[in-house]
């Protein structure tokens, strides 16, 4: 094998690869450690405003409003894991579910703005999720997940994550 043929395939056919994907806005997924991480090129500089979810309960501006948002969605299923009976569970289901039930429990109470970042199944832009709530000025974002710690069965936690302005 000559040399520029080395060269070519050590080192611009990896290169062109990697620019050909970034060009095109492929996901490559890579495997670590029994999950898959994903690497994302964003290629447009030029950012457009996220759509505005419909805000429910009171149509009244004064009353808090509160953006839940149910993290993962779409071709993003988050951690996943299984139940008892062995089946599959995808951390984007359970976000929804628990973002839906927490919506319907807060209006129930009433008194309340609420808005969803997602109410089906679909992906958003992570940049997307807390602009919708500074766009809507709501006055609480909840981001909802169900984090994984893989095969360790001895870690748990949760994780909270809130919008503020300003430091606390």
């Amino acid at each position: 094998m000559s040399f520029r043929t080395l060269l070519l395939i050590v080192l611009l056919a990896p290169a062109m690869l990697v620019g050909g994907a970034m060009v095109l806005g492929v996901a490559i997924p890579v495997p670590h450690w029994g999950r898959d991480y994903v690497l994302r090129f964003v290629l447009d500089a030029d950012t457009v405003p996220p759509e505005l979810p419909d805000v429910a309960g009171p149509n009244e501006p004064d009353r808090p409003l509160v953006v839940i948002d149910a993290g993962h969605g779409g071709r993003d299923p988050g951690a996943i894991g299984s139940d008892r009976e062995g089946r599959e569970v995808r951390e984007k289901d359970i976000t929804l579910a628990l973002a839906l039930a927490l919506r319907d429990q807060l209006l129930a109470q009433g008194g309340i703005r609420v808005a969803l970042t997602r109410a089906d199944d679909r992906i958003l832009p992570l940049a997307d999720r807390p602009e919708i709530a500074r766009l809507l000025e709501a006055d609480l974002f909840v981001s909802i997940h169900a984090d994984s710690a893989g095969e360790r069965d001895d870690v748990s936690g949760a994780s909270i994550y809130t919008l503020s302005n300003a430091a606390s």
